[in-house]
């Protein structure tokens, strides 16, 4: 709920205006079994889902987090990948990666990074975000 009121919205306003302006890759890290942090329990009660900075665990090699089981080592690969490949090219997918298009105004392309689970996504109805706007239209 948290990541939805306060991050969520204003990244897709953010990518909006840039849109008008540059070209766009948009992402949604959405791996649900994210590595937690080590010696945290984890809520059991509800599910998390994917919480900030959980995209770390994948990207970089440190002992805050649990170790990547085998499918979230290939989603680590796929990820830096495809920094790497935007990094050297200003643009993300091709070399074998998955598709990934551009971030436009009229076609709001949001790619989903997720275990076994990378393509196109909804990021304004994952995130409920007619919602958020209605309750606050100044973000």
């Amino acid at each position: 709920m948290l990541t939805d009121s306060e991050w969520s919205a204003a990244a897709l306003d953010t990518q909006r205006a840039l849109a008008r302006h540059t070209r766009v890759y948009a992402y949604d890290f959405a791996d649900a079994r994210a590595p937690y942090f080590v010696n945290v329990p984890r809520p059991a009660s509800f599910p998390l889902g994917t919480g900030h900075m959980a995209d770390l665990a994948y990207l970089f090699e440190n002992d805050l987090f649990e170790p990547l089981d085998e499918a979230q080592s290939g989603l680590s690969r796929t990820v830096t990948a495809y920094w790497s490949r935007f990094a050297a090219t200003g643009r993300a997918g091709g070399a074998g990666l998955p598709a990934w298009k551009p971030f436009t105004e009229r076609g709001p392309y949001v790619q989903r990074l997720a275990s076994g689970d990378i393509g196109r996504t909804d990021f304004a109805a994952d995130h409920h975000y007619a919602f958020w706007k209605a309750l606050a239209p100044s973000y």
